[in-house]
């Protein structure tokens, strides 16, 4: 299923962690303890390549970090 909503509207408390694919060929991974509204207006300006974006329960989310909007939602 394709979706076009932004980071803003990503509820914090959920995420159980993310995981940013960067254009330069690395990844860095961000945990629970450390996701907060602020991180997710900082990932607006961050240059990535796509994030996985994991929920408590189970789901997860795909970013595209052009577009800065979520495409998938499981």
């Amino acid at each position: 299923m394709k979706m076009s909503l932004s980071l803003s509207d990503i509820n914090c408390p959920q995420i159980e962690f993310i995981s940013l694919y960067h254009n330069e060929g690395y990844s860095s991974y961000i945990s629970r303890d450390k996701i907060d509204a602020d991180v997710l207006r900082i990932l607006e300006y961050v240059s990535f390549q796509y994030a996985f974006i994991n929920m408590m329960g189970g789901g997860f989310l795909i970013v595209d970090g052009i577009r800065k909007q979520i495409v998938f939602r499981n």
